[in-house]
Parts: C-alpha cells; sequence; structure tokens
C-alpha cells in the first residue's frame, strides 16, 4: 500500500502522480488524511478520481480526533456512515465553503 497526502505531498498532481507509479508497479495507492476537515475533502476527490483506490483512510475513531475537531474550519462535519462510506460534498469545487468566522482568530495584523 502506498499512501500520499494531497496537502503534504505535491497536491492533487504529485499524488496522481504517486498513485499511476503505484498502480504501474502492481501497488495500491489509497490517501493517507490524517490532518483536518479540507484533507479529508481533497483527498475525498482523489481517491474518488484513481480508479484503483480501494478505500480512503481517515479518522473516524473518537475520542482521539472526532469529526467536531477534523472538521472545525468547514461549515458542517463530514458525514460518514455507520457502513463507514463517505460521499463527497455535494456542492461546486471541493464541496465546500471555509468558516471564515472559525479563523477569525487566527487573523495575524
Amino acid at each position: 500500500m502506498i499512501q500520499t497526502d494531497v496537502f503534504l505531498a505535491g497536491g492533487f498532481a504529485g499524488c496522481r502522480r504517486v498513485a499511476g507509479l503505484a498502480e504501474l508497479h502492481g501497488r495500491t495507492w489509497s490517501p493517507h488524511t490524517w490532518s483536518n476537515g479540507y484533507g479529508l475533502v481533497v483527498n475525498l476527490h482523489l481517491a474518488l478520481a484513481v480508479s484503483t483506490c480501494p478505500f480512503v483512510e481517515v479518522p473516524f475513531d473518537p475520542p482521539g480526533l472526532p469529526a467536531e475537531r477534523r472538521d472545525w474550519l468547514l461549515p458542517e462535519p463530514v458525514p460518514i456512515a455507520a457502513d463507514g462510506t463517505i460521499a463527497p460534498p455535494p456542492g461546486p469545487g471541493l464541496g465546500v465553503t471555509p468558516d471564515f468566522d472559525a479563523l477569525e482568530q487566527w487573523r495575524v495584523g
């Protein structure tokens, strides 16, 4: 299993290239999504674009990283069904809009 994170390993293009190389060499690729809600959404979209991706690894075992903590920047947590399936958010682009009010505490200057 080869795992990359879109936020940490070259963006969409870099991770797509790694997924292609994994397939070329008979390996499986899946995103490693242990950052935040945006990381989950971005990696989920890439996983849906890579036909050989068997699953998306995501923190889903509270209390270590509950959805509210993982998705604090999103307008609402990304729902993960009891069977572990995740639907991409339905909006345009990545399907989510940042919660700019949540970012206000981090404003500099």
